[in-house]
């Protein structure tokens, strides 16, 4: 046997021993847990129960019902693209471009200046003269024809019937129409092109502008300012190119031959671009700045009668939209900060994880982030979990070493951190301790694990001791919650870095559902007791009972072929999709499609999966023992519940299921409250907790 076979057995061997212990922790705890026990015991009461009202025999579960295969979620995944934020293609469509000449000369000056800086080569301009003072046109006229552009003079009352010409008689593909207040930045007309092109009912489409001008100055003075801020909004868009029934814009792209109207003013300065067939998009990747001037703009409308599906619910989309632009100043001077401060630090995350789970998609996002912040962030994991870590994460976006426990030791003192990340990886960070200058050790906190094992037992007892086991060590965590059941209950200091969910990802990508049926997701996870699945699915089945055709239940969390979710599902005949273990990008399509989010565990240390839903538009109803309430404020932004009382969840249900106002409030200001938990933020954070506020 080679070397090679040799070391490649050893390994899968050794990996196997890994998930048959970790099998036998899950097993042991479940069959020492009062509350399995008294589960078990009731679940076999129930069983009994419904046999012999069946008159049945004894026989083995069977598949639990759920809705027919035809209308799985796979059509919600298909139907919603997910574009990257950095994706740009050159388009070779043509582009005739039109300059409205009118407004103080200065304005018009500044918006021609950005036109030609940011024209695609070999690209002409036209300019329609529209109404400026003589002398003024005349010096226009000449600064146009110096740069391949073309004057035309519209003279009053011209311009929209000019305007329509150009729309029926033009060879190009597309028109642009630019208002003289506006200042155009670089590659906005092949992102306007894309955002056209990504759906053929799109007749017109305009970007976002007016937004934050009183400190995107603060990023850089002049132009250059204004194209900073156009690359960080186009690097944070999501490219959802949401419909929009009507939108005032300095600037808009419209396709040739599209049943379009344009309707001038009194004084032809600000024109209605009224769309009669097709639809119109906002390119919310493309920024265009605007003047101070009032009025110079246009005003796309609709046709009455010809709304496009779903207009009246466009608010949750659009609005996060506005608002991660409205804070994109703040992200990059906070980033300018942190690199300022540690730049050039290096931090080891011990991640010591076979599967997906939240705690791992949450110290993988925030690794991310610490990269923006001028860190090298790594994680480093365990050789014998390595092909199941790479299963469940393709692509993590940061370093990743495999290193047996032994090695950690020499691995981390290259590094100025080193952080465990759950209880039983706290022991493997003291050989560090004892070194002579070992780097900062940081325990991130991620729940009180001591919850997670019976009293006594050594699960119990290495959790309990992982807090103080090494002096010094920088605890922090994500909520107020944790902090206090650390300090409280441990007497170690404890320091709270905030909620954090991946933003990129996790954001409306589609307007509220306007049909009559509102459909409820929920986790439903066997192997996790605290989550309370039986509670859950009892709460699913009487909501149905009571509401029936109003509601349609989605779950996901566990396979529908899994045996435990299949005893679990079996006593309950209510009908339900199963989207089983999602991916991140899975989950956030799914909140995107449901109306509602039932979460109805014992306690959420934070609530990520809820935290997720939010972020999506989601009216959630979260737990309120734990740290939910670190981003949930009840009746404001969601429904905080005592999930020990079975009434006041099914009664929190039913109120979203029947007031469909209070269901769309509580999301729309979930979904923009939520962007104050960014990943950055937390980083941030995670950095002082381990290096002080001096850096």
């Amino acid at each position: 046997m080679t070397n090679d076979s040799s070391q490649r057995l050893r390994l899968e061997l050794q990996e196997a021993q890994a998930e048959l212990r970790k099998a036998h922790e899950r097993i042991a705890w479940m069959e020492t847990s009062r509350f399995w026990k008294i589960r078990n015991q009731w679940f076999r009461f129930k069983m009994l129960l419904k046999a012999t009202a069946q008159g049945a025999t004894a026989r083995e579960p069977t598949r639990p019902a759920a809705v027919p295969a035809g209308s799985s979620l796979t059509g919600w995944f298909a139907q919603t693209p997910l574009r990257s934020a950095t994706e740009l293609t050159r388009s070779p469509k043509r582009v005739e471009v039109v300059v409205l000449g009118q407004g103080p000369r200065a304005l018009l000056e500044t918006c021609l200046e950005s036109v030609v800086r940011c024209s695609r080569p070999g690209e002409s301009f036209l300019v329609m003269d529209c109404g400026l003072d003589p002398q003024e046109s005349q010096a226009m006229a000449d600064f146009v024809a110096s740069q391949r552009g073309r004057w035309v003079e519209a003279g009053e009352g011209r311009a929209s019937r000019l305007l329509g010409s150009i729309l029926k008689e033009t060879e190009a593909d597309f028109v642009a129409l630019v208002a003289s207040t506006a200042t155009v930045t670089p590659d906005w007309l092949d992102r306007l092109i894309g955002c056209a092109e990504s759906d053929a009912r799109i007749a017109v489409a305009a970007p976002l502008s007016g937004l934050c001008t009183s400190s995107i100055g603060a990023l850089l003075p002049g132009p250059e300012g204004l194209d900073s801020y156009a690359t960080l909004l186009a690097g944070g868009s999501g490219r959802i190119y949401p419909h929009v029934s009507s939108l005032p814009t300095p600037c808009v792209l419209i396709r040739a031959g599209a049943s379009v109207e344009v309707i001038a003013g009194g004084n032809e300065i600000a024109l209605r671009i009224v769309v009669g067939e097709g639809e119109a998009a906002l390119a919310d990747d493309v920024y265009i700045g605007i003047g101070e001037a009032t009025g110079q703009t246009f005003a796309i409308e609709r046709s009455v009668g010809n709304l496009p599906s779903g207009t009246e619910n466009t608010d949750r989309v659009v609005d996060v939209i506005l608002e991660r632009a409205a804070r994109l100043p703040a992200a990059s001077e906070r980033r300018r900060t942190g690199r300022v401060r540690w730049e050039g630090k290096r931090v080891l995350f011990v991640l010591p994880i076979i599967d997906r789970g939240g705690g791992a998609n949450i110290v993988l996002s925030e690794a991310r982030a610490l990269v923006t912040l001028g860190v090298d962030a790594q994680i480093l994991n365990l050789p014998e979990h390595r092909s199941g870590f790479e299963r469940s994460y393709p692509d993590p976006g940061v370093p990743v070493v495999f290193a047996a426990r032994e090695e950690i030791a020499t691995f981390g003192s290259e590094f100025d951190a080193v952080v465990a990340t759950a209880n039983h990886s706290v022991e493997w960070l003291v050989p560090l301790a004892e070194q002579g200058a070992p780097p900062v050790l940081g325990y991130y906190v991620q729940d009180f694990e001591p919850y997670f094992f019976p009293l006594g037992s050594s699960g119990h007892d290495r959790a309990w001791h992982s807090y103080d086991l090494i002096p010094g060590m920088r605890l922090f965590t994500k909520t107020e919650w944790n902090r206090a059941e650390v300090e409280e209950r441990r007497s170690v200091p404890c320091r709270v870095v905030g909620p954090s969910f991946d933003s990129d990802i996790f954001r409306p990508r589609i307007e509220f559902s306007s049909g009559p049926v509102v459909r409820i997701a929920a986790m439903v996870r066997p192997s996790t007791p605290r989550r309370q699945p039986e509670l859950t699915m009892e709460l699913l089945a009487e909501l149905f009972n009571r509401r029936k055709e109003r509601v349609e239940i989605i779950l996901f969390g566990a396979e529908i072929a899994d045996p435990a979710f299949v005893a679990l599902a079996q006593p309950f005949s209510f009908p339900f999709r199963n989207g089983g273990v999602l991916t991140e990008t899975k989950l956030a399509l799914l909140f995107n499609h449901v109306d509602v989010f039932a979460d109805f565990s014992a306690f959420q240390a934070m609530g990520l999966t809820a935290l997720e839903a939010m972020a999506c538009g989601a009216a959630v109803i979260v737990p309120a023992k734990g740290g939910a309430s670190s981003f949930a404020r009840n009746e404001s932004n969601a429904l905080l519940v005592d999930t020990s009382s079975r009434a006041d969840c099914l009664a929190a249900m039913e109120r979203l299921v029947d007031d469909r106002f209070l269901r769309r409030r509580l999301g729309r200001q979930a979904a923009r409250d939520v962007l104050a938990h960014e990943p950055e933020e937390a980083a941030f954070r995670i950095l002082e907790a381990l290096f002080g506020e001096a850096g």
